[in-house]
């Protein structure tokens, strides 16, 4: 993964500023929201373990992982736009370089999140971009249900389910597993 996505960073960045002038903004959701933001802590635990794969014990781990990943990294975006709207062209500050490098890295734990498994692994890192675009799209028009009605682990666990053997939860109203 890291090939593609090291390569592409600026493709990537790009497709999240276009995503993000649609997205909903953190701080402007309800507490009890799935898209509460815990960025700032994502942001410290990234800076400290910047190797730490994201976490996926549960469904709520695994929608809360990538939830807070691409805002995150869409919020990286915007500071950039902001700082650098009136350069010409989106990436020549070398800071903003660094900082479209930096979306791009906490934008790997966002595709971290989902389970490629089933995709060759020829294709699995054009897939997985592509997927975390079309479901980061698809998570900012719906509602998602509040955190504590996602299962997680001690849910999971209080029920007799191993979450490594297929155990499958669907988002509410969708098709998404």
């Amino acid at each position: 993964m890291n090939g593609v996505l090291g390569r592409s960073a600026i493709a990537i960045v790009a497709a999240f500023a276009a995503l993000a002038v649609g997205a909903q903004t953190p701080d402007a959701v309800d507490t009890d929201s799935p898209r509460t933001r815990a960025a700032e802590l994502l942001e410290n635990e990234l800076d400290r373990h910047p190797l730490r794969p994201p976490a996926t014990s549960s469904p709520r781990a695994t929608l809360r992982a990538f939830v807070n990943a691409s805002e995150l990294a869409i919020r990286i975006l915007l500071d950039v736009h902001d700082e650098n709207r009136a350069a010409p062209g989106f990436f020549n500050d070398p800071s903003a370089m660094e900082q479209a490098r930096e979306a791009s890295a906490v934008f790997r734990l966002a595709v971290g999140s989902l389970n490629l498994s089933a995709v060759p692994k020829t294709l699995r890192d054009d897939v997985a971009v592509e997927s975390a675009l079309m479901l980061k799209e698809i998570v900012d028009r719906i509602e998602l249900p509040p955190w504590s009605a996602i299962p997680d682990a001690e849910a999971l666990e209080a029920e007799g389910i191993d979450p490594d053997e297929s155990f499958v939860w669907r988002l509410p109203n969708t098709d998404i597993e």
